[in-house]
């Protein structure tokens, strides 16, 4: 998952697909849809929930500053972990 627009403390309802997501717990960092019906289902659930939303924005930024650090980067790169 690309940390370019998350991180930035910003909600995320992505259609990223669920097995490259590796360690990041959906429904509490991030939220993925299945289908374009499922999006806009979720977007008018979250665009009415605003604690909600903002919960897992700020979780989801934890998750890509503990995860996305550059010695963690470094050693993904140089040694595959």
């Amino acid at each position: 998952m690309s940390s370019g627009y998350y991180g930035m403390r910003r909600f995320l309802l992505s259609n990223f697909p669920v097995e490259n997501v590796g360690d990041i717990s959906l429904g509490q960092e991030c939220v993925i849809y299945e289908s374009l019906e499922r999006i806009y289902e979720k977007w008018a659930y979250y665009l009415l929930h605003d604690t909600e939303r903002e919960q897992i924005a700020v979780a989801g930024d934890e998750w890509v500053k503990r995860e996305y650090t550059f010695c963690e980067r470094l050693s993904k790169m140089v040694f595959g972990k």
